[in-house]
């Protein structure tokens, strides 16, 4: 199960499995509690044959920065919004009708080689916990950043604590733990290209190395 939130239908499946894994490691007692018999800890990660930087990008789409994900999450508005004020960040995914009309929204989902080529044009690509429970998570991380990594994108995205096992800061991206920090990071990595690309190149590297 790859959400911090549940759904319908989840522990009714998960009793029904000799073994249940979650990309959360927090949630194994929280599983297993509800009756699923064995728990195992297993993170999110990229497909190597998908995930790749894309062959051309539309120049139109080119941004300083970009997200990728849905917009019913009020938690994530925050940080997107003074990121927004900072510099050009461009929103792409569903149901974002009733965020901040700050918040420039570029287009609807974005799937297969899409999302390599919105990753492309854009100089930084963010990461932003849905729900408040995220933050508190262990290495609690999305596919979002693995799928950034295996795409050639310089990532930000949140810290948590034991996030630094799955990539290191300012070596494979850059993690931020307020919203200040998310947009220094982002300003640092749009004031310093060359970093910036050897950054991403070290993230896809480490990506396809684990």
């Amino acid at each position: 199960f790859f959400d911090a939130i549940s759904h319908e239908g989840v522990l009714e499946l998960g009793q029904l499995c000799d073994v249940m894994y979650t990309t959360y490691a927090n949630q194994r007692g929280l599983w297993q509690s509800r009756g699923v018999p064995l728990v195992r800890w297993l993170p999110q990660a990229l497909d190597p044959d998908l995930e790749t930087p894309a062959a051309q990008l539309r120049a139109e789409e080119r941004c300083d920065a970009s997200f990728i994900g849905s917009g019913q999450y009020p938690h994530r508005w925050s940080v997107l919004t003074a990121v927004a004020a900072a510099c050009d960040l461009r929103i792409w995914g569903a149901n974002w009708d009733g965020a901040p009309a700050t918040l420039r929204i570029a287009g609807g989902p974005v799937v297969g080689p899409r999302f390599a080529e919105v990753v492309g044009a854009s100089a930084v690509s963010l990461g932003a916990n849905a729900v408040p429970a995220q933050d508190s998570e262990y290495a609690s991380a999305s596919d979002r950043m693995w799928k950034i990594f295996g795409c050639g994108g310089a990532y930000v995205g949140p810290w948590v604590e034991g996030i630094e096992t799955m990539a290191e800061h300012r070596v494979h991206c850059r993690w931020y733990r307020t919203i200040e920090e998310c947009v220094a990071e982002v300003e640092a990595l749009l004031g310093d290209p060359e970093e910036r690309v050897a950054m991403a190149a070290r993230g896809r590297a480490h990506a396809l190395a684990h």
